[in-house]
């Protein structure tokens, strides 16, 4: 596990390497290791943006407006071809992934984006529901709180949250964010 005083990597991203295997012996080591395409909604794209190219269907469920800003200064600072949707309360994130869930031709966001403190429903009950989604329970998850909590970042691992990343105060610290969210998308 990564740690830093802002950012927690939960569950570990390979980081690219020289010496890796060929693209075919690694995907093959990972499908015997997870077995191949578990989760056939999610589609995950490339890395390098280009022209063309589709941008990432990401959902930010975040209900302070000067956080909204923040998050799509950091997209924007990394560059990231991102369609960002955005939810201002827990009750409007369950509502758009039981309509996932219903519709067999919808496709799950490739990343969460969520905060801890909603309204309505909390972001740990948001949390719950995805990871019981029939689409999105694999769907990665980052969480993004102004909480340091001990026990918020205990029971968001306990519920299958990707990663933790604690707001920051400075505008600068902040936009450090998009590369998490790059990190997350690849």
């Amino acid at each position: 596990m990564e740690s830093s005083n802002d950012y927690t990597l939960i569950r570990p991203i390979l980081e690219q390497e020289w010496g890796w295997p060929s693209a075919s012996a690694s995907l093959s080591a990972t499908a015997d290791e997870f077995g191949s395409n578990p989760t056939p909604d999610v589609v995950r794209p490339s890395s390098s943006p280009s022209r063309g190219e589709f941008a990432s269907f990401v959902v930010l469920i975040e209900d302070n407006p000067a956080d909204v800003f923040l998050v799509r200064e950091a997209i924007s600072a990394h560059d990231l071809n991102i369609d960002l949707h955005l939810m201002e309360d827990g009750e409007q994130a369950i509502r758009f992934i039981a309509e996932l869930d219903a519709n067999p031709h919808a496709r799950c966001p490739l990343l969460f984006l969520l905060d801890l403190n909603l309204p309505k429903t909390s972001g740990v009950e948001v949390l719950a529901y995805i990871r019981r989604s029939k689409k999105c329970a694999s769907s990665p998850v980052l969480i993004i709180t102004s909480s340091d909590a001990h026990k918020d970042r205990v029971q968001s691992t306990a519920l299958g949250a990707t990663a933790y990343f604690r707001k920051p105060s400075g505008y600068e610290a902040y936009l450090k964010l998009g590369e998490v969210i790059q990190q997350l998308l690849t």
